[in-house]
């Protein structure tokens, strides 16, 4: 419960606070203009969206070690691969956090883009 539940909580709270601080946001800078409040509740969504796909893929990454500690729960053992298993998701979801933290963050890829030396074509009308 405390190696999963308790993180698993404090993220939840953490994104509500996040998604109630971008709503009243909203609600402030908002108009009696309807492009405003579409605008608004578009860059919403999309957040929402974002922080859903983190969560969702870090509750399924976790899962394989909820499973061993179910087992040792009911059998008082754990199996000689439990600890090899359990590093193996945890090192995969730190790649896949870092990859989808640049991937969801515009700065921070425009960063590492440069960093890495893409570069971007830019097409010119003539």
């Amino acid at each position: 419960m405390r190696l999963y539940a308790f993180p698993l909580f404090g993220l939840f709270g953490i994104y509500w606070y996040l998604v109630r601080y971008i709503r009243r946001t909203s609600l402030l800078a908002d108009t009696v203009d309807a492009r405003r409040r579409a605008h608004n509740n578009v860059r919403d969504l999309i957040v929402i969206k974002r922080l859903l796909i983190i969560v969702v893929l870090l509750i399924l990454l976790g899962l394989p070690s909820i499973i061993f500690m179910i087992m040792f729960i009911f059998t008082g053992h754990l199996l000689s691969i439990t600890y090899r298993i359990g590093w193996l998701f945890v090192s995969f979801s730190l790649v896949l956090l870092v990859f989808l933290l640049i991937r969801y963050t515009v700065p921070l890829r425009q960063t590492v883009k440069r960093l890495i030396g893409v570069r971007q074509r830019h097409i010119v009308p003539q």
